[in-house]
């Protein structure tokens, strides 16, 4: 289950599935040395979700959350992982480079090809 904003976004997914984890988060700092330190700062929760087609409508819904991540500065999200349920703020990002407008035969529609949606945890202020 993948929940953004109460709206379910249970689209068409490419053949892999999503992957979903946790990814250390590091501060770089330059030393009064010069030199640039990395300081540890923690984990963040961090899943992808690679679609194989959106349409006009699904892609709408995407641009509407976006409008709402403006406006709050994150999203809330609910995500069935192997993990169990990750319930919180997330920062949505769309990797569309490679999406393509095309006809397809099956829905007899036009769609988006090739999305690329990444949610992460929104960071804890310092």
């Amino acid at each position: 289950m993948l929940k953004i904003n109460n709206i379910d976004m249970e689209f068409p997914q490419m053949g892999r599935s999503p992957t979903m984890g946790y990814t250390d988060e590091y501060v770089e700092k330059t030393m009064i040395s010069g030199k640039i330190r990395r300081i540890y700062k923690g984990r963040r929760f961090s899943a992808t979700f690679s679609y194989a087609y959106l349409t006009s409508d699904e892609r709408d819904t995407l641009e509407t959350l976006l409008s709402a991540q403006r406006q709050n500065g994150y999203l809330i999200a609910q995500i069935d992982t192997p993990y169990g349920t990750y319930n919180g703020q997330v920062i949505m990002e769309l990797k569309k480079e490679q999406t393509r407008f095309v006809y397809s035969e099956v829905l007899q529609d036009y769609v988006w090809t090739n999305w690329q949606l990444t949610l992460k945890g929104v960071p804890y202020a310092d």
